[in-house]
């Protein structure tokens, strides 16, 4: 107990390190590359909630808010943040992954990574509704505040000591200020990206080293639930046919709901990958292309996710895969 409760506490030290370690984004590069302690923040505690449980994982965001506030130079603001964007979501993810419940058949089974997944966007969803409702007494309500800050920033920068500004500056002024209403979406979806990915990254330390709590649920199983698909669905409609705050809150959603079929897009490219016995081959050129590349590939995967929702393409591929319903709680992994 004590050697868990030291892990705990390292391992919450870590998480916070690495966020106050960030540095500012590298100039001239295509990836934020000071950012890249920021985005691990979140994996020392995945490491000890999927090591350990979640018991070990609630001491080690415990520490890791703690850790932050003092390095912050007492911050309680900064610590309540870490705690909401960082530590908060780590500790859920962890008893989320390893929720174990009655199968249909009578039998334990963990909960599937489809039903995780509705979970989690459940909770962007929420905290951006809850985000609109805190703004909507404001000067223009939430949405409204973004955009006045973003044109705010854009004049700056477009406003020399001496000269007009360049058609490029004024042009990337404009995208800015056009994209800053749809800020909490972005984040959200970033959110959820970063914590799927660093769940991911702990969860295969862990296998490969023997302490996974939990077996490595296969990726090629995940599918977008049902309601997330229609959620989505509304969310776009709305977005598309609606003015005003209404069309800027239903493309905020829409863009935390397409997460999902990002990864389905990547489940879809797995199966496909093992189809043709092109695996390694296959699958380092596509998480090359997205590592260098990134939005056009990100585009890809989720038209082949959006695809696949309506035309199954793991069937046709010839790896059907029915809707995810855990493994049971005594399964091991497969390599």
């Amino acid at each position: 107990m004590m050697r868990q409760t030291i892990i705990a506490i390292s391992g919450g030290a870590l998480s916070a390190l690495l966020m106050a370690s960030s540095g500012p984004l590298m100039a001239g590069s295509l990836v934020p590359l000071g950012m890249i302690p920021a985005y691990l923040a979140q994996l020392p505690l995945l490491l000890v909630g999927f090591g350990l449980g979640v018991s070990a994982a609630v001491k080690a965001g415990l520490s890791a808010v703690v850790v932050a506030v003092l390095v912050a130079n007492v911050n309680l603001i900064y610590g309540l943040i870490f705690a909401a964007f960082v530590a908060g979501p780590a500790v859920l993810l962890a008893s989320v992954f390893l929720t174990v419940r009655p199968a249909p058949d009578g039998t334990m089974a963990w909960m599937p990574i489809d039903q995780a997944a509705g979970l989690l966007c459940g909770l962007a969803l929420a905290a951006i509704m809850v985000a609109v409702m805190l703004g909507a007494g404001l000067d223009g309500g939430l949405f409204g505040q973004l955009e006045g800050f973003a044109a705010s920033i854009a004049d700056e920068l477009t406003t020399p000591d001496a000269g007009e500004p360049s058609a490029l500056a004024r042009d990337l002024a404009d995208v800015f200020v056009a994209l800053a209403p749809y800020a909490p979406g972005i984040v959200g979806a970033s959110w959820l990206v970063t914590l799927a990915t660093n769940g991911a990254l702990a969860q295969t330390i862990l296998r490969r080293t023997g302490h996974n709590l939990r077996p490595s649920p296969a990726l090629t199983e995940f599918r977008v639930p049902g309601w997330l698909s229609i959620a989505w669905g509304v969310a776009t409609l709305a977005w598309i046919a609606l003015d005003g705050a209404a069309g800027r809150l239903g493309g905020n959603l829409a863009l935390v709901l397409i997460v999902p079929f990002f990864f389905a897009g990547l489940a879809v490219a797995h199966v496909l990958a093992a189809r043709f016995n092109l695996k390694t081959f296959f699958l380092v050129g596509l998480y090359g292309s997205l590592a260098l590349i990134g939005a056009p590939v990100v585009g890809v995967l989720i038209a082949t996710g959006l695809i696949d929702d309506v035309a199954n393409l793991r069937r046709r591929a010839g790896g059907a895969q029915g809707r995810s319903s855990g493994r049971n709680a005594g399964d091991s992994d497969e390599d």
